[in-house]
Formats: structure tokens, sequence, C-alpha cells
């Protein structure tokens, strides 16, 4: 076991007293979505949120991020159902999935669903999902159709991945 420190401050830290552009917005939400990408490849995060997201700008200016805390990163290839839906992420950033008494299997799609509430809470400060549904539900925005869509209550209706959340489609 090895410690590492990081540069930036999390997500909900860079966040305090912002507000942020529908550009700057999707700038970072795209930056997760790389990051997560790789990761589910071999991995679903289980616990994305902005205290495990680090944010700080290169040298260049340009916005950065890193995922942090894996610890209830689950391998999809040994991944097990999971019946135990109270330690699986937090509370507001949890796919509705996750809390539902019937065991359930890891998914990418549960991350796209935290992605999505992250989308809503830069855009807004908000990360109550039926405040964002009722204020977006009709929006014409382009981040709020692809947020809308990582919020579905559906997990089959969602992105099925942050790639194809990235790719947009």
């Amino acid at each position: 076991p090895y410690i590492v420190m990081e540069k930036g401050q999390t997500l909900r830290e860079f966040l305090v007293g912002k507000t942020l552009s529908e550009d700057l917005a999707l700038e970072i939400t795209a930056e997760i979505l790389r990051a997560l990408s790789h990761m589910q490849r071999l991995y679903v995060h289980n616990d994305v949120h902005p205290d495990n997201v680090l944010v700080w700008h290169d040298r260049s200016g340009r916005i950065r991020v890193k995922l942090i805390d894996l610890a209830l990163a689950t391998d999809v290839k040994k991944a097990g159902l999971f019946a135990d839906h109270h330690t699986i992420g937090a509370k507001d950033y949890r796919a509705p999935e996750v809390d539902s008494t019937t065991p359930h299997w890891p998914s990418p799609s549960r991350d796209v669903y935290s992605v999505g509430v992250i989308l809503g809470k830069l855009m807004t400060g908000i990360s109550d999902t039926y405040l964002l549904a009722s204020k977006f539900q009709s929006s014409d925005q382009v981040s709020a159709r692809i947020m809308m869509r990582a919020l579905s209550g559906n997990p089959q209706a969602r992105y099925p991945s942050a790639e194809a959340m990235l790719a947009g489609g």
C-alpha cells in the first residue's frame, strides 16, 4: 500500500462561489468522461461525485481532472451481484437502481448517471435530480439534453458508458 498526494482541489471546492458557463460545465464533464472511459475498460468506479474529482489548470490554462477514491471500484470481469446498496456511492449521485432492494450487477451506466448529476450541479449548483429534471425537461440546450439522458431512471435509456456519453450517443 502507498499514498499518492495530488495537486488540485476537489470539484466541490472548485465550485464554491462559482457560477459556470455551459461551455465550462461541458468541458469539465468531458474531462471526467475521458477519465471514466479509460477506467471503464476494466472497472466501474461506483462512487463518482464532486469530492472524488480533483480539478486543476495545466500550464496552458486548460482545466484537467482526475478521478480519485477507487475504494468502491469493481472489476467488471469479476463482478458479482451487489446486494448491499447502502455502501455503493454517495446518495445524491447514486443511480436509482442502486437503491432498489433487488441485487444488481455493477454497470458503467451507473457512473454515467453520476456524471449527469455532476453536469447538473456544474450548470445550476443543484444536485437534486427531481429539481434538475423539472428545470431542464423541455430545454433545447445541448447540455440539458445530454444531462437528461444520463439521468434517466431506466438504465437501458441512459448512455451505456462514459465513452458513449462523450461521443454523444
